[in-house]
């Protein structure tokens, strides 16, 4: 039995939500909450819409690496990244896409390797210190076509979005983006 006052919270709890608009990249569509992801949730075709919200936020507007709390541990990263990741395999699956990491030359199993410390390492890699985070999550977005539609995920604030149609200006070459085994080349 306990005696005494209980022991004071000594670690923070970590942001669930991030209230700075500037870290997305491109124009968003409404809030959405976290439920399970449908290309039939999209309410403008063509377009890139929010489906999950960000994983943490930074403690400055235009902090770097060193003001995200969610970086700055692996434990911290793992219970941030975990649940946005199994939305995103889940989804893709569903749709007969495997992911694999774009910056990790063999990271499959998407859900396991996300929030494991090897991609933390790899993440850390591409955020030089002193760098805006807002600046830096423009180019961490990995997309995926699916048929009807399309999906990306930030790999540094984790934030997930879906696209009903083709996203307007194309998928980002450098994510690596693949398509549907069912699914016409041409599409790419």
């Amino acid at each position: 039995m306990w005696k005494g006052e209980p022991p004071r919270e000594t670690e923070k709890s970590l942001p669930t939500q991030i209230s700075s608009p500037g870290i997305a990249s491109g124009s968003v569509a409404s809030t959405a909450t976290q439920k399970d992801l449908s290309l039939n949730n999209c309410q403008t075709e063509n377009a890139w819409e929010k489906a999950g919200d960000y994983i943490g936020e930074p403690t400055s507007t235009d902090g770097d690496l060193t003001t995200c709390p969610f970086l700055s541990s692996k434990h911290n990263w793992r219970i941030a990244v975990k649940d946005a990741v199994a939305r995103v395999e889940t989804f893709l699956h569903a749709h007969g896409v495997y992911p694999e990491c774009m910056l990790c030359p063999s990271g499959v199993g998407f859900a396991e390797h996300v929030p494991a410390e090897k991609h933390l390492r790899a993440l850390y890699e591409r955020l030089p210190p002193g760098v805006s985070i807002r600046d830096l999550a423009a180019g961490l977005w990995q997309e995926w076509l699916v048929p009807g539609g399309a999906i990306r995920f930030n790999h540094l604030h984790g934030q997930i979005q879906l696209c009903r149609g083709r996203p307007s200006g194309g998928i980002n070459p450098a994510s690596k983006a693949l398509r549907a085994p069912d699914m016409p080349a041409e599409r790419l």
